[in-house]
């Protein structure tokens, strides 16, 4: 398990239960404060213990949804509590699928189109034309993968 499932865990354990006792709306502000300096912690941590830890955090953290929802339930009325529900997780699983598509797009233009596979004949580290110095890779299956070069391996 990653230390942000850990986290996610707890924060399943010990957070969303608080959501009975407290005020939601205040709670839901504070979790997703909380969300954003844990997530510029990670950004910034100097070194892996601090990475660590931010990650547990944020993973606690990310926990917010299955408070929103059950406020999003006791806010209706009785009769619309069914149809409030659906629009809230269906917002929720759009803004998932959305920010993965962007996160893509976004990879794509940082990095220029480039794939993590280099084209045939190619060096997947140093991109060079020659291959000479270069051997094949294969995967686990025994299928080649690209060419990688003999000089970054050592």
């Amino acid at each position: 398990m990653t230390a942000s499932q850990i986290g996610y865990v707890a924060g399943l354990a010990f957070l969303v239960p608080i959501g009975d006792i407290v005020e939601r709306r205040r709670m839901i502000a504070t979790i997703l404060l909380g969300t954003a300096v844990a997530a510029a912690a990670c950004a910034a941590a100097p070194g892996f213990g601090v990475l660590l830890a931010a990650m547990v955090a944020l993973g606690a953290l990310s926990v917010v949804a299955q408070v929103i929802v059950p406020l999003a339930s006791t806010l209706a009325a009785p009769h619309e509590r069914g149809q409030i529900v659906g629009t809230v997780m269906s917002g929720l699983l759009i803004g998932i699928l959305m920010a993965r598509t962007l996160s893509g797009w976004s990879r794509r233009s940082v990095a220029g189109g480039l794939s993590t596979r280099s084209p045939p004949g190619r060096c997947s580290s140093c991109r060079s034309r020659s291959s000479a110095h270069c051997r094949p890779s294969r995967r686990l299956s025994g299928r080649p993968t690209g060419r990688f070069c003999a000089r970054s391996s050592r």
